[in-house]
């Protein structure tokens, strides 16, 4: 991953930007049958926070060159360790999470929230993870609920908790049945 990194053409792409590296898998490539053996082609996900893409570069592992740079928006991969650093420290130092800073055995885990795929949204195509906090005994409970845009590197308030935006989607849909779509 390093070698994409510190390419000049990717350093180029990124200069100025803040980014991080969230991931690499080999690309399955379709194999002619002939005595030669396959391209091993390494996909190498970059995602850039300043436009909120995701940049795909193929890199040809045999003989170490870039080949194909593909960007892909509204493409949330899960987040890496960087990340789940950020997100704690973010959630963990405001106000309304501090105390479970003191939770031993304090646990994590994340998902894609709604609003960062919901139209119209101030938080739209933006880095948006739902965090849940689990105390990490032999029976765990669920303590707490955040919502972190990362994009922003900022919590959200608790009217974009997805429970929230199902609830005016819904609303909305309901009162369009009932009025029509102009609504009166």
């Amino acid at each position: 991953m390093e070698f994409v990194t510190c390419h000049p053409e990717i350093k180029r792409k990124l200069d100025g930007k803040r980014y991080e590296v969230v991931g690499a898998d080999l690309k399955p490539v379709r194999h002619e049958f002939t005595k030669k053996l396959p391209q091993r082609i390494g996909e190498v996900g970059i995602y850039d926070y300043e436009t909120n893409t995701l940049l795909v570069q193929e890199v040809d592992l045999k003989n170490g060159s870039l080949l194909e740079t593909h960007y892909r928006k509204g493409i949330q991969p899960p987040l890496n360790q960087n990340e789940l650093a950020e997100v704690r420290k973010l959630a963990l130092g405001h106000r309304s999470y501090a105390k479970l800073a003191s939770v031993k055995g304090l646990q994590m885990v994340t998902s894609p929230a709604r609003v960062s795929f919901l139209p119209g949204h101030p938080a739209q195509g933006h880095r948006v993870f739902t965090v849940y906090f689990w105390s990490g005994r032999k029976n765990p409970k669920r303590l707490a609920e955040a919502l972190v845009d990362l994009s922003e590197s900022k919590l959200l308030g608790k009217e974009d908790f997805d429970n929230a935006v199902m609830g005016k989607l819904h609303q909305r849909a309901s009162n369009e049945k009932q009025y029509g779509k102009g609504g009166n």
